[in-house]
């Protein structure tokens, strides 16, 4: 896969005391928007912004990896809903959150799990075939 670090999918990198840290990789199957730092109402913008640009090229499948999130804010989770619905129907979202996670556990809280199509890992949301997600 082609690795893009960026901000805001525009391949410019933020410094490493920047609170979202974003990296895109992509192929022919699959997009992977890699999110590292916090996620709250100044920083949820970015994530907007790099899912609306992996959008555009329509990919089959777009996995928006949480695992390196710490902080997971309700403009986050509006972020994953609004991607879910940008998705629909050409591209399936698929979410990463490690086992334990305080962003799991948000998603749970929320009922988000019902909603999205959550994942362990990024392998493991690659592998999955599709099943009306």
């Amino acid at each position: 896969m082609n690795e893009d670090p960026s901000e805001n999918g525009k391949g410019d990198a933020l410094p490493d005391e920047a609170p979202l840290v974003i990296r895109v990789e992509r192929d022919r199957s699959a997009a992977i928007v890699h999110v590292a730092g916090e996620i709250d109402l100044s920083t949820a913008p970015m994530l907007r912004e790099s899912i609306t640009t992996v959008l555009k090229e329509s990919p089959p499948l777009l996995i928006v990896d949480l695992t390196e999130v710490g902080f997971l804010a309700s403009a986050g989770l509006n972020e994953l809903i609004v991607a879910g619905e940008q998705a629909e129907p050409l591209t399936r979202l698929r979410v990463v959150t490690a086992g334990r996670s305080t962003t799991l556990r948000t998603l749970n809280l929320t009922g988000l799990d019902n909603v999205l199509a959550i994942f362990p890992t990024v392998d493991e949301a690659l592998a999955t075939p599709a099943v009306d997600e």
